[in-house]
């Protein structure tokens, strides 16, 4: 993915199997970007029989789900229409539409496990504590033939949202040094799962 900002080179970090972070800039390497088109692909990983724009989109994923703020508008419980206001409410100063982190389950051996153990992540390290809203999605590459890993994708809006509606970043979630605090934060999360 050539027009996201992947994997900063950190040195000392080493990142647990198939974890993956990037952020999701306005503009990065002359190509102009969008939180709904970025979204619209990571829902629909196999080209869907109908038209792929259309709404609500066709999703191909497994499984999606947008988990919001306490106070936060239902409304932005379609993933399409929280990544178009991420979009409409983009600002010049802050570059970042998305934190992208991509959760891998080499192992796992039921598919709700996965899902189960990511969401209880989200809900907690980002969405209770930080205010911030994400959607998850949920790849099974097996389904299409791939012998790739059971995956979760994590697009996190670094505004916190409320009921007013996006407001302040978190910033170090939009550099370098997020990726090795969401990192810490999953593996203690996995440490302490019980499910």
């Amino acid at each position: 993915m050539s027009w996201l900002y992947l994997n900063p080179a950190i040195e000392g970090f080493e990142a647990a199997s198939g974890y993956t972070f990037g952020v999701l800039r306005r503009t990065f390497r002359g190509r102009t970007n969008s939180a709904a088109e970025f979204c619209r692909l990571k829902a629909q990983p196999t080209p869907p029989a109908e038209k792929a724009t259309a709404i609500p989109w066709p999703v191909t994923a497994e499984k999606i789900e947008v988990l919001l703020p306490t106070g936060a508008d239902d409304r932005f419980l379609d993933p399409r229409l929280l990544v178009e206001e991420i979009d409409a409410r983009s600002v010049e100063s802050g570059q970042a539409l998305l934190t992208y982190v991509t959760l891998g389950f080499p192992d796992v051996c039921r598919i709700h496990e996965a899902w189960e153990k990511t969401r209880a992540f989200v809900r907690s390290s980002f969405v209770r504590r930080r205010k911030l809203p994400v959607i998850l999605v949920l790849h099974v590459p097996a389904r299409a033939g791939s012998d790739g890993d059971v995956h979760c994708h994590l697009l996190i809006s670094p505004r916190q949202m409320d009921g007013i509606g996006l407001r302040g970043f978190e910033r170090r979630l939009c550099h370098d040094e997020g990726q090795a605090i969401i990192h810490a934060e999953w593996l203690d999360h996995v440490s302490n799962w019980e499910a």
